[in-house]
């Protein structure tokens, strides 16, 4: 049922209709699929073939990013950085952004970087800051060179040191993706 509304969110195979694309992710999501509540949260975020509902979008998100969905953490941390569907909340939106950066989600490491590096609900951290840019700019989010060449003209050499070190530790670690 999920891959069906895939097929008609992008229009393989058939012509492009989000609102067939919400009824098979609806029903697949009622049946607990993690991937369909992802999907089915993303249209309602964005108003495509279901009337943009912030509320049960991020119900349906945190479905998903609770059972591990990087895509889902990904975007329940954009929406609690951004206020979208209840209180802005930097903290949960590192810890959401983070989970899926872990899974080498690019825009989530990206997201974690813009965090760290303005000091948004945690203390402002230039090494890690340029540590979740560079790995975001090596998974092809453009824009994140950018910033991490940005925050290297910021940074101490101290910050510099400690970012090659937290870069070794990120590489030592478990992860479910890298």
């Amino acid at each position: 049922m999920n891959n069906i509304g895939i097929m008609h969110a992008q229009g393989v195979g058939v012509v492009q209709d989000y609102r067939a694309a919400a009824k098979w992710y609806r029903q697949a999501a009622e049946k607990g699929l993690a991937e369909a509540q992802t999907n089915l949260g993303y249209l309602h975020m964005n108003g495509l073939g279901v009337p943009q509902d912030y509320e049960a979008a991020r119900k349906l998100t945190r479905a998903a990013a609770g059972k591990g969905i990087a895509e889902a953490q990904y975007n329940l941390g954009l929406m609690h950085e951004n206020g979208i569907g209840g209180q802005q909340n930097y903290g949960e939106a590192a810890e959401w952004y983070a989970k899926a950066a872990d899974q080498s989600h690019g825009a989530a490491q990206f997201g974690l970087g813009r965090i760290h590096g303005n000091g948004y609900g945690v203390p402002q951290d230039l090494a890690r800051a340029y540590l979740w840019f560079d790995l975001a700019a090596k998974s092809g989010i453009g824009e994140a060179a950018i910033a991490r060449d940005t925050v290297t003209r910021m940074m101490t050499p101290a910050d510099r040191t400690r970012a090659r070190r937290l870069q070794r530790e990120y590489r030592a670690k478990p992860t479910k993706a890298k």
